[in-house]
């Protein structure tokens, strides 16, 4: 599935084709030696969506979930958009708690179940997708504060269990339309969905602000979106559509990588009929998350799930992190710093047999009277 060495397919803006085409990869064998996980800090944070808006659930790497990472509010509330410091002791999300339902601040806590969250952002602007620098002494979040949609930077201090924020957020992007989803990179560079609205329509590239402000683009789009560094600042991983037949026409989302100065895409995660987006790394390099989303034939969302790939696989095999409990609708992860279960990874389900598996279940309860 990978396409390393040939031509990558056409890409264009389109809605992804209502048909169900599950194709599974070939199987993976484990590794003969595998590094040990990291014992007690916390590895995968997912955001679910379930009757109580959106929270953040502590994962393991088996799928199974864990503890609920913030206690609850007693209100709906959504809980959105996890990122780990880069010392993998704090995590920042964004978060409705005492707004509107689709309203958010930012907000942090400490990377341990139950740890009480601290509200950073305040006031009637909306604050999306916060990240980390690399120095882990400010975060990085799109908000809506100066009227439209732009990146802005907020210091933060942190000591032992207190955090807050050091004077007031600064304006680091001023473009025509919106910036959206910010990743910043291990040198300090930010890469980030720069949507633009003209008399040709609504294109999104994802662009690129260096440390001293200059903007440049490494993608031509039109619907380029959710950037992600690799871990060695090499590569710019972000999420577009895959046509992948004119006529019919079918069209889905995937991931694909540029280089960082430029060049033409890859195409690195290819999971047919699913609409992948919101990279992940871990810090090592080996494993990449995504999440992904299954639409009906009218285009509506059916089902969320996060997925990942072994990238030190020679083949490529998406595989799911399922809840034995059953079907929960996972919306995005986070990847701490520490090393994860290899084995417990490999092991986990191919997206495509367990996607099957969940729609017909779906269906079959669907069809009981």
């Amino acid at each position: 599935m990978s396409l390393r060495g040939r031509a990558a397919p056409v890409r264009q803006a389109g809605a992804a084709a209502g048909v169900l085409v599950l194709v599974a990869g070939a199987g993976c064998p484990l590794p003969p030696e595998s590094p040990q996980p990291s014992s007690t800090a916390l590895r995968l944070v997912v955001a679910e969506r379930g009757p109580a808006g959106g929270r953040l659930v502590v994962v393991h790497e088996d799928g199974k979930r864990g503890s609920t990472l913030v206690p609850p509010s007693g209100e709906t509330v959504r809980d959105v958009s996890p990122a780990f410091s880069p010392d993998g002791q704090w995590i920042a999300f964004a978060s409705s708690r005492g707004r509107p339902f689709e309203e958010t601040s930012v907000w942090i806590t400490r990377a341990r179940a139950g740890a009480e969250p601290i509200q950073l952002t305040t006031g009637p602007a909306v604050d999306l997708w916060p990240v980390w620098t690399p120095e882990g002494d400010a975060l990085v979040f799109a908000s809506t504060r100066d009227g439209d949609l732009d990146l802005w930077r907020l210091a933060v201090r942190l000591d032992g269990d207190t955090a807050a924020a050091v004077g007031d957020p600064e304006r680091l992007t001023d473009l025509a339309g919106e910036e959206a989803a910010p990743a910043v990179g291990p040198d300090g560079r930010i890469a980030f969905a720069h949507i633009a609205h003209d008399d040709a329509g609504t294109r999104s590239r994802i662009a690129v602000r260096a440390r001293d402000g200059a903007i440049t683009y490494l993608t031509e789009g039109p619907a380029d979106t959710s950037p992600a560094w690799t871990p060695d600042g090499a590569r710019v991983v972000f999420a577009a559509p895959h046509v992948r037949s004119a006529e019919p026409p079918r069209v889905d989302g995937d991931l694909w990588a540029v280089d960082a100065g430029g060049g033409a895409p890859e195409l690195i995660l290819d999971v047919d009929v699913t609409d992948e987006s919101g990279p992940a790394w871990s810090r090592d390099g080996r494993w990449l998350f995504a999440s992904s989303l299954f639409r009906g034939a009218d285009g509506e969302a059916r089902f969320a799930a996060v997925i990942y790939r072994d990238t030190a696989q020679a083949v490529d095999v998406a595989r799911m992190l399922v809840d034995p409990a059953g079907a929960v609708p996972r919306l995005s992860v986070a990847v701490g710093p520490g090393t994860l279960d290899a084995r417990a990874l490999l092991r986990g389900p191919r997206y495509a047999d367990e996607l099957a598996a969940i729609l017909r279940r779906a269906l079959d309860d669907a069809a009981a009277p």
